[in-house]
């Protein structure tokens, strides 16, 4: 599986696929205070693993923020 997570790294460099390639794996948290100590401090599983959901998305739902809430920590 490692060689497999290189190869891709590698191969989509720049393609954005990273992010999710990390939290499908189940390893984002794990590289970025490995390979980025100045976001390690920072990074909190509850928060990093879940992107925000657009406010305007939120708005346009049926009952907003009550029917369709942000994701934690947004």
């Amino acid at each position: 599986m490692d060689l497999i997570m290189q190869e891709r790294a590698r191969e989509l460099l720049g393609e954005m696929f990273r992010w999710f390639d990390l939290k499908r794996w189940g390893i984002l948290i794990e590289r970025v205070k490995l390979y980025n100590p100045d976001a390690a401090p920072n990074i909190k599983a509850s928060k990093h693993e879940l992107r925000p959901i657009p406010q305007d998305q939120i708005d346009r739902t049926a009952g907003g923020i009550t029917a369709f809430p942000q994701n934690p920590g947004y």
